[in-house]
């Protein structure tokens, strides 16, 4: 029978150190914690969830925010791509982007669930000819520098999950089994804009 972990931990601080602290005690266990209760989250709730955040360890990222700058008017700009294994029972993928403003102003977030990844260049305003297997969704925001808005498709979503976007893979135990497609991240802002996002989550359902 599936059971729930509910173990405690209890890390100990290292000599006189504040329970708090950097790496001490209290402060250690919540990443200890987080690990079971995303891997419960994902076995009893919805394993087809999926989050995503930047880290700051290229030019392409700045503060945990995946962002594009530009030269130009209104330009549409790539930002993250993601693969995802998708459930044959899904028809629907619902996305939330948290979109944050870099400078000048930004209008909307777009979400593409494509058949190939994107290979075009980052700097390069986006070229939505290079993924022609693909739908995609956009939602407006209107934010200027330093501004944050949540860009909210959960009530629509990306639809139908077919082989117009997808494709059905084997991963070795019977035959098609799962869809495979790549979920891709894109933005528009004003003129000479820097635009982004700093979070951005993913879902799918049966209807």
């Amino acid at each position: 029978m599936a059971f729930t972990f509910t173990s405690q931990c209890n890390v100990p601080p290292a000599s006189a150190s504040s329970l708090t602290a950097d790496g001490e005690g209290m402060h250690s266990y919540f990443p200890y914690d987080l690990v079971r209760g995303l891997n419960n989250l994902g076995t009893y709730v919805n394993n087809h969830w999926h989050y995503v955040q930047a880290s700051a360890v290229s030019t392409g990222q700045r503060e945990g925010r995946a962002y594009a700058s530009y030269t130009a008017s209104a330009t549409e700009m790539f930002l993250l791509q993601v693969p995802a294994f998708i459930p044959l029972w899904a028809v629907r993928m619902a996305w939330t982007a948290g979109a944050r403003c870099v400078a000048v102003s930004q209008s909307n977030i777009r979400v593409y669930l494509s058949r190939s990844p994107y290979a075009g260049v980052a700097t390069d305003p986006f070229d939505s000819t290079l993924i022609p297997a693909s739908l995609s969704r956009t939602v407006s925001v209107s934010i200027t520098t330093g501004q944050y808005s949540l860009a909210d498709d959960s009530s629509t979503g990306i639809t139908p999950i077919d082989d117009s976007a997808t494709f059905l893979i084997s991963p070795g135990t019977g035959s098609n089994t799962k869809r495979e497609g790549y979920v891709i991240v894109t933005a528009t802002g004003g003129t000479n804009a820097t635009v982004g996002v700093e979070d951005f989550s993913f879902w799918f359902l049966p209807s």
